[in-house]
């Protein structure tokens, strides 16, 4: 017997919650190849929530292989211990095409809307999203920033002796090109991707679809205070039902000096974003992080912790949580009212994080989350293990599994390197043999010229001068050809990608995956 029942505040997510009394009984043979099984205190009438009170619901695997869909239900006599529901996925298919066949037949009565409520209870526990978060992270490694003194291939170009000049002209112009698929079938497999110094080659490997649910900061101001067209990002899968419900911007930086002496800005703006998720109402917070070396923070007379003070006041807000106020002692606790992942690159140990962050009550409430102990950045970067998780809720910081993809040796990295370090010393040698041959060139004109004026005071005999003439003018014209072929090989040399994937960064791929304990549940 079905019954309407006004919705009282159960955490719900549905309007109206229906009464089953005195049991919910389908046709044997539809429970039962559908591998449902129903388990009761007594007889009690139940009251279920289909969209779940405040915990998402949990799956479990059935005798027969079926994953159950288990959802606590709520009884209608205080004091009594809810019962719980586990219903097959196949079944849940079931339970909602009768329920709207009967609804359609009786559109107009009670029993028919209930009917219809209980057919959307049904599609919506069907397709709740009773898997665990799966959440990505990566400091992508712009092109951009492949002249910075620490990259791989700067150094061994120095090393073979060519000029900063030379070596910078040919590194910009090393061309590099991602594999798109490669890069959405990354970022379709998780729920959040977290990206920093996302610029625009990436951007045109995601797609305009993907990037519709991008969200992202300011450029950067790099090390010399000049802006570059690289930032911090976040991506919201669409297949995931994720909303982005409010978004706050954390500016990081300081004041620094240039070798001319003079004071510059270096700063990265992050995004502090709340997410909500369709399937369950579930929300929590995200962030991309991308923080500076702590030793450029301190050489700059700053503070680590007064560094960070605008991303804390952004996790906050986002969070709606408040800090501690002084009077409330070095002991005082942040409390989230939902759940706070940030992830990325960190630029320093774990430990070291730990240790420079102790005395802030905000980033004690936060427990680190590091792939394994693995290295996660190759040994050019300030930190190896730089690249980790931080996470906080208002239950504890989650249930989470972490890794880091790719190989620890930075085997694919050493490899794209080695490519990059060639094609810009192609590129070095083929500028260096043009100007040379330019130069010959240029002397052999002004030779044939001298030999005209000599010819025009006769100065040797006609036939001699016709030979030198000859033999000038055949050794200027070589040496054109040759500079036409070097300019033709650069333009070819120049046309040319280095293919760059995931793991061709100086950065692994970050995989985390679990639960964001405590995670809120609106309608």
């Amino acid at each position: 017997r079905l019954r309407r029942s006004p919705s009282r505040n159960f955490g719900h997510g549905c309007g109206t919650v229906l009464r089953l009394s005195p049991v919910f009984s389908l046709p044997v043979g539809a429970l039962g190849s559908a591998g449902a099984t129903m388990a009761a205190d007594d007889d009690l009438p139940l009251r279920w929530g289909g969209l779940g009170p405040r915990s998402p619901p949990r799956t479990r695997a059935a005798p027969g292989g079926e994953d159950l869909r288990w959802q606590r239900l709520l009884l209608p006599r205080a004091g009594r211990r809810s019962p719980v529901i586990g219903v097959g996925l196949r079944t849940l298919a079931v339970i909602a095409v009768c329920a709207a066949a009967v609804a359609a037949t009786c559109r107009s009565s009670a029993l028919g809307q209930a009917c219809a409520d209980l057919a959307f209870t049904a599609r919506a526990v069907g397709k709740s999203k009773s898997e665990p978060w799966k959440v990505t992270a990566w400091n992508q490694h712009r092109k951009s920033s492949y002249l910075q003194k620490d990259c791989v291939w700067i150094s061994k170009l120095l090393d073979a002796g060519y000029s900063r000049n030379d070596i910078n002209t040919a590194v910009e112009e090393v061309g590099v090109e991602y594999s798109p698929k490669e890069m959405q079938d990354w970022v379709n497999s998780y729920d959040v991707a977290l990206v920093q110094e996302l610029d625009p080659l990436l951007r045109d490997a995601l797609g305009e679809k993907l990037c519709r649910n991008l969200i992202c900061g300011a450029n950067d101001l790099d090390g010399r205070g000049i802006e570059v067209e690289s930032s911090t990002g976040m991506l919201l899968n669409p297949e995931s039902g994720l909303e982005s419900i409010k978004v706050e911007h954390a500016k990081l930086g300081f004041r620094t000096r240039n070798f001319r002496g003079v004071s510059i800005l270096v700063s990265r703006e992050l995004v502090v974003v709340r997410v909500r998720r369709a399937s369950d109402g579930h929300e929590a917070v995200f962030c991309s992080l991308h923080l500076h070396p702590p030793g450029q923070v301190e050489a700059s007379g700053s503070s680590y912790l007064r560094y960070l003070e605008p991303l804390e006041r952004a996790v906050l807000a986002a969070a709606g949580a408040t800090a501690p106020g002084a009077e409330a002692g070095e002991e005082a606790e942040v409390c989230f009212p939902v759940p706070c992942f940030l992830a990325g690159d960190f630029n320093m140990d774990p430990a070291d994080f730990r240790e420079r962050t102790c005395e802030s009550a905000f980033w004690r409430a936060f427990e680190l989350r590091e792939p394994g102990g693995e290295k996660t950045a190759h040994r050019s970067n300030p930190s190896t293990r730089g690249d980790f998780a931080a996470s906080a809720g208002p239950s504890g910081p989650g249930t989470w599994t972490s890794s880091a993809l790719g190989p620890e040796d930075f085997g694919p990295f050493e490899s794209y390197a080695a490519d990059v370090t060639r094609a810009a010393e192609g590129l070095i040698q083929l500028k260096l043999g043009q100007v040379k041959l330019e130069v010959g060139l240029r002397a052999l004109e002004r030779s044939v010229l001298d030999v005209q004026d000599l010819c025009s005071e006769d100065a040797l005999a006609s036939a001699n001068r016709a030979a030198m003439r000859e033999a000038l003018e055949g050794c200027r014209k070589s040496v054109a050809s040759a500079v036409r072929c070097l300019k033709r090989e650069t333009r070819i040399k120049k046309a040319m990608r280095q293919r760059k994937g995931l793991h061709t960064s100086d950065h692994r791929p970050l995989h985390f995956e679990g639960s964001l304990a405590g995670s809120s549940s609106k309608t």
